[in-house]
């Protein structure tokens, strides 16, 4: 559960595909790397590269719809009262883009704990949804449904993912047994349509505070946001390592024990 109580739920479209076989040989933008290999870390980075174009496009080998843009059915957020927002809000038909331009600057494999540790920058993701909210944000109280936009600028992602190696009809896969994911902003603009019921005044003078004092607003809502995005990536990296085998991506892996 996030902080403050926040309750998530994730029903994520692009994640919902038919079920796939795994792949017999190894695709083509896939580079093996090696753990002998001394350049290995830098092999990998470059494959975590080709691996998000690849699934950014789509990947309907292993039943992966395109993620640019990213659709997302809902979110919902339930918050407990504390703190400097109190919301509870629905985000329905949610579409995240900007999702191709990401770049991977670290990706390391542990070979003993089989845990990754992931780094990716995006330039800029544009969100558009529709919203229902009620609660207190800042010092607004807020309430209202309709259209928002949201613009998230100079993230900077890290992830830390634990896995498991599993085997299947006579090879290994690995299994991603969870997320934790932590990372920051340069900036966010925010833009709700028909707050209030429509008070345009209220509602332009709203959006201009929360723009003004978005690092405020990202603090509060980063647990949630965190959750979301631990969320996708468990259920996005999980789908292409349950098609893959294990071989493919770490050519030596029979060196890590079972």
């Amino acid at each position: 559960m996030p902080a403050r109580g926040a309750a998530l739920l994730l029903l994520a479209a692009a994640l919902v595909a038919v079920r796939a076989a795994y792949l017999k040989e190894k695709p083509a933008f896939l580079t093996t790397c090696y753990l002998k290999d001394p350049q290995f870390e830098d092999c990998f980075v470059k494959q975590l590269q080709s691996i998000f174009a690849r699934l950014v496009d789509g990947f309907p080998e292993i039943g992966a719809l395109p993620l640019d843009p990213l659709e997302v059915t809902q979110v919902a957020v339930l918050a407990d009262g504390e703190g400097p927002v109190a919301v509870n809000s629905t985000l329905t038909g949610m579409k995240i883009r900007g999702l191709s331009q990401a770049k991977a600057v670290q990706h390391r494999f542990n070979p003993k704990t089989l845990s990754l540790d992931s780094r990716l920058q995006i330039p800029r993701l544009s969100i558009d949804s529709k919203y229902k909210l009620s609660g207190r944000l800042l010092v607004l109280p807020i309430n209202g449904n309709g259209d928002v936009h949201i613009e998230p600028e100079n993230m900077d992602v890290r992830v830390h993912q634990k896995m498991s190696l599993v085997e299947r009809e006579g090879r290994r896969f690995f299994h991603v047994d969870s997320s934790k994911v932590n990372f920051t902003v340069g900036g966010l603009k925010m833009e709700f349509t028909n707050l209030y019921n429509g008070q345009k005044a209220l509602e332009e003078s709203t959006n201009k505070y929360l723009n003004d004092n978005w690092e405020v607003a990202f603090d509060s809502l980063k647990p949630v946001l965190t959750e979301t995005i631990e969320d996708l990536l468990t259920s996005i990296l999980g789908r292409l390592l349950d098609k893959v085998p294990v071989e493919y991506f770490v050519g030596d892996i029979s060196s890590v024990s079972s």
